[in-house]
């Protein structure tokens, strides 16, 4: 039973890309994971990864998480002096990696607005 749970616990923490802009190509968004595979490091005792995002709408990072839930997809984070940075949270090993997801509402906007100016017309 011992061998069973030591197994277990460390396949619960997450692989998660860990870059600061000082490291060449982690702002890059697509970002090409093959090429900083030595990027991609565990977080023991975590199970998300964060993408951070500056006032610029740049990455400015790639990180573990300190939770272990999201608190939602996407949000805005501000600090005491109003400085706020846009963070993508997610699930699975290397899964701050990926370039940002357009949601579902934008994309169902973008084919409504025509189709209901086409039907009024």
């Amino acid at each position: 039973m011992t061998v069973f749970l030591t197994h277990l616990a460390p396949s619960e923490a997450v692989n998660c890309y860990q870059c600061t802009p000082a490291n060449s190509g982690c702002g890059d968004d697509p970002f090409d994971a093959s090429n900083h595979q030595d990027w991609l490091k565990p977080c023991p005792g975590v199970k998300t990864c964060l993408k951070t995002y500056n006032d610029d709408n740049l990455v400015s990072s790639r990180a573990c998480n300190t939770r272990d839930e999201c608190l939602g997809e996407e949000y805005l984070l501000c600090n005491a002096t109003n400085y706020c940075v846009f963070q993508q949270c997610c699930y699975g090993d290397g899964c701050n990696s990926a370039p940002v997801a357009i949601p579902f509402s934008v994309l169902l906007t973008a084919f409504m607005v025509p189709a209901i100016w086409v039907f009024i017309k």
